[in-house]
């Protein structure tokens, strides 16, 4: 059985940069020659949401700004990352996952003149803390009603990390209300994941999911593209 790939086309975190460099373009010049921070929770060799988030570094500084990034920052270390960077003088700060949220929120209140950017997270804090995310539900619903109507075993899966997240929760729910609003009989399976950044597991929990008949399977943000490679 050939297990049929929904890619998506529209990476949260990278959107959040694309419409941060639009934002700040359109800003009359008040940020030229400025500095940017990435934070980045994965590997930017992971072929996946971290390497993507690299890439937007490397559009930036096609636009002349200087640009720093860490990778592989965990939970533990984001408040003071982001700290540091803005000491520094980073004029904006980015977090390149909703899981820096909090860092930004409790981080912003102490540099005000700091930008701070959250991609693919739920909401914003004050002035200078704000997060870009397109809508989880209406992604997720969209792809439940493509996966019913591709399935041929009335089987379908997918593969998402970090359950009890906003965005996981909203995505994953209406991933199966799209399903079953095409099929109200359709079996959907779900296989949640400790780790974002984590391609092996991934691999494996989408093979779980063929072997116990799913011939369609997705995934949340970059964690598909971690097993379909």
């Amino acid at each position: 059985m050939r297990m049929k790939n929904l890619s998506y086309f529209l990476h949260g975190g990278l959107a959040a940069i694309v419409v941060m460099m639009v934002l700040l373009t359109a800003s009359n010049g008040a940020f030229a020659q400025k500095s940017a921070a990435f934070l980045l929770p994965g590997s930017i060799n992971d072929q996946s949401w971290n390497a993507e988030g690299f890439k937007s570094t490397e559009r930036f500084k096609g636009s002349g700004w200087n640009v720093t990034y860490s990778e592989n920052v965990q939970a533990a270390d984001m408040v003071e990352s982001m700290r540091q960077y803005a000491r520094r003088g980073a004029d904006v700060v980015v977090g390149h996952s909703g899981r820096f949220l909090s860092a930004a929120q409790r981080v912003g209140p102490e540099f005000p003149k700091t930008l701070f950017l959250i991609g693919s997270g739920a909401s914003g804090s004050g002035k200078n803390v704000t997060s870009v995310e397109y809508d989880n539900a209406q992604f997720g619903y969209l792809m439940g009603v493509l996966a019913a109507r591709m399935s041929k075993t009335n089987k379908i899966g997918a593969v998402s990390g970090l359950e009890g997240l906003p965005t996981v929760i909203a995505q994953v729910g209406a991933f199966r209300k799209g399903a079953m609003s095409v099929r109200p009989d359709i079996e959907v399976k779900v296989i949640y994941l400790q780790s974002m950044e984590d391609p092996t597991a991934a691999k494996e929990a989408a093979l779980s999911l063929i072997t116990r008949g799913a011939d369609v399977v997705s995934g949340y943000k970059g964690l598909l593209r971690s097993f379909v490679l």
